[in-house]
């Protein structure tokens, strides 16, 4: 990443000195192209200040993979980390800033990279981006709470299922037959449900597996087409505040607060930051972002209001420093990762209770399916 300073002819006719950060002259003059601007001069490229002071900061990898390691180990207990585990592996084969502020997967761990600035002491800091890295990233750990209810509960419900098939079943049929009854709704489809588990198991094994293939296809159809209707008028409100554009937010936030903290210009910060959150329409609207910001004579923040949340947009605009609230836009990270904590709380005691009373549905059911046909026939010979 190389910046260039130009001077060009703007559409209206007008002169414009700017600059415009990119790999290499050719790609330079093409990002000006795109922005309508007749070139006349552009400079040599030269290394921007931020992205030495990111590589200033790479000379500490190996301190960096030493805790990063250490923070796997505490993650790994459930399934181990594929993130982090690349992020290891890029600092050791020596990855550096050109790579982290261009690469999705590296993008991500820029705030963790620059708290390891030579002047700055940030041990506190590193402890609160571990606990939120692991409340972010481990999201099968999440999961493994959330659906623990979803999936054990149906399972336990389906072994027993089975059990009464082989065992109980069987018995109330026979008498059901000897005594000729006529049987209710409910009691002629468990006793055609047990007599497929019992004479069919293979098949009944399978049809399960089946049901639950499409259950989750459904699930992960669904989940994608939330995140590809972001702007739809009626999809897009259920994926607003979700759990995984709150964790997209809180990570464009974070990595913003640590780029402007490095004086990297507001356009490139804020398209870095779009590509460390993760979340497609963050990263589109970022781009989007960059490019308005880098089409104006001064920049101005409104330009974003459309894209991002308007506390947001407060916070970049120039203080009495002229700067934007790197500390306001670092709690805004902080508020939104508390935002997702509270969701994954109110999830874990909605699931759970639930899921008990839909376990108690379903052996109610079984019960009464096999009772009705025993209280008419009490019925009957008390008659």
């Amino acid at each position: 990443m190389l910046r260039f300073e130009y001077r060009a002819i703007a559409p209206d006719g007008s002169f414009l000195n700017g600059e415009v950060y990119s790999e290499d002259s050719e790609s330079a003059n093409q990002e000006l192209q795109s922005r309508g601007l007749n070139i006349q001069t552009i400079g040599p490229g030269t290394i921007p200040i931020w992205i030495q002071t990111i590589e200033k900061c790479l000379t500490q990898r190996e301190e960096m993979i030493g805790c990063l390691e250490s923070c796997r180990s505490q993650s790994a207990w459930l399934k181990s980390d594929g993130q982090l585990a690349t992020l290891i592996r890029r600092l050791r084969e020596g990855a550096g800033a050109n790579e982290f502020v261009a690469e999705r997967e590296l993008a991500m761990f820029l705030p963790l990279i620059l708290l390891f600035a030579p002047n700055r002491n940030a041990a506190s800091e590193f402890n609160d981006w571990i606990q939120s890295y692991l409340s972010q990233s481990n999201q099968r750990r999440l999961i493994w709470k959330l659906v623990s209810y979803p999936v054990i509960v149906p399972l336990i419900y389906l072994a027993i299922l089975v059990f009464i098939s082989f065992t109980i079943i069987p018995q109330f049929r026979q008498m059901f037959d000897e005594f000729q009854l006529k049987l209710p709704g409910p009691t002629i489809r468990l006793l055609w449900i047990s007599e497929q588990i019992s004479e069919h198991p293979a098949r009944s094994f399978l049809g399960c597996v089946m049901f639950a293939g499409v259950a989750v296809g459904v699930v992960t159809v669904f989940r994608i087409l939330l995140d590809h209707s972001q702007d739809a008028p009626f999809l897009g409100h259920f994926s607003r505040s979700s759990k995984k554009q709150l964790v997209g937010m809180s990570r464009l936030t974070g990595t913003l607060a640590e780029l402007l903290r490095i004086e990297t210009p507001l356009p490139e910060a804020i398209r870095i930051a779009g590509l460390a959150s993760g979340y497609r329409y963050f990263r589109e609207e970022s781009m989007s972002a960059a490019y308005a910001l880098n089409s104006v004579r001064q920049v101005d923040v409104r330009l974003i209001s459309r894209c991002f949340p308007s506390t947001l947009v407060f916070a970049l605009q120039p203080g009495s420093n002229q700067k934007p609230s790197v500390e306001l836009i670092q709690k805004l990270s902080k508020i939104y990762m508390d935002r997702v904590e509270q969701r994954t709380k109110f999830a874990e005691s909605f699931v759970a209770p639930m899921m008990t009373i839909a376990m108690a549905w379903l052996i109610g059911g079984i019960v009464s399916a096999l009772m009705l046909p025993m209280f008419s026939l009490i019925t009957s010979l008390g008659g």
